[in-house]
C-alpha cells in the first residue's frame, strides 16, 4: 500500500502497471454503448474543459492502492470520466489511470450490466464492484445500465455512501457536474 512517506518517484506510474483488470469484457453492446456515450458527452466535455484537461476511460484500469498483486488496487469500469487532468501523461495514451499520481477521483463511472446486476451491486470489501467505487476510488456518481431490463440506475455519493438519484418527471436523472441529464 502507498504511504505518505513514499518518494513519488518510487511509485508505480500507467507505464508499469497493466492497462485492465485483465478481464474480458462480457457482452458485445458494451464498446459500441461506451463509443456512443463518449461521442454524446465530447461536446458538452470540450465546452465544460475548453483546454481539454478531462479524461475519459472505457475498460481501463483505475488505480486506486498500491498492491501486490498490482490488479488487487485496480478496477476497469465500463465507462468513467475524470475532470481536471490532462488527456495524456508526457505526450503518451494514457495506460490506465494511477489515482496516488493524480489524486482526482472520477466524477462518474458506468457499468453496464452482462448478467443479472449481481456483480455491479456486489458491496464485498476490496473486491465488490459497488464497494470500489463507493469506498476505494469514490466516485461522485455511480450509473448502472441494465439494457436486458432496459433499466438505468443513478448513484450519488453522499455522506460516504451512494444514494439513489430520482428521475425528474420526464424519466430523466440529472448529472450536474456534467451538465446533462441521462435517460
Amino acid at each position: 500500500m502507498a504511504t505518505a512517506d513514499t518518494p513519488a518517484a518510487a511509485l508505480p506510474t500507467h507505464k508499469d502497471l497493466p492497462c485492465t483488470d485483465g478481464k474480458p469484457v462480457e457482452n458485445s453492446y458494451q464498446p459500441y454503448q461506451s463509443a456512443l456515450l463518449t461521442a454524446v458527452l465530447t461536446p458538452v466535455l470540450d465546452a465544460l474543459h475548453p483546454a481539454g484537461d478531462y479524461f475519459v476511460g472505457m475498460d481501463n484500469g483505475v488505480y486506486w492502492e498500491i498492491t501486490d498483486p498490482p490488479l488487487d488496487g485496480c478496477r476497469a469500469p465500463d465507462w468513467y470520466y475524470v475532470p481536471g487532468v490532462p488527456n495524456t501523461l508526457d505526450g503518451e495514451l494514457r495506460r490506465s489511470y494511477v489515482m496516488w499520481q493524480e489524486k482526482v477521483a472520477p466524477v462518474v463511472v458506468v457499468e453496464y450490466v452482462s448478467g443479472t446486476g449481481a456483480e455491479e451491486r456486489d458491496r464485498t470489501p476490496r473486491r465488490g464492484k459497488w464497494w470500489v467505487y463507493e469506498q476505494a476510488i469514490k466516485a461522485e456518481y455511480y450509473v448502472i445500465r441494465d439494457p436486458f431490463r432496459d433499466t438505468l440506475e443513478v448513484y450519488r455519493r453522499t455522506r460516504g455512501r451512494y444514494r439513489k438519484v430520482p428521475e425528474t418527471p420526464a424519466g430523466r436523472v440529472p448529472l450536474p457536474p456534467i451538465g446533462v441529464e441521462l435517460g
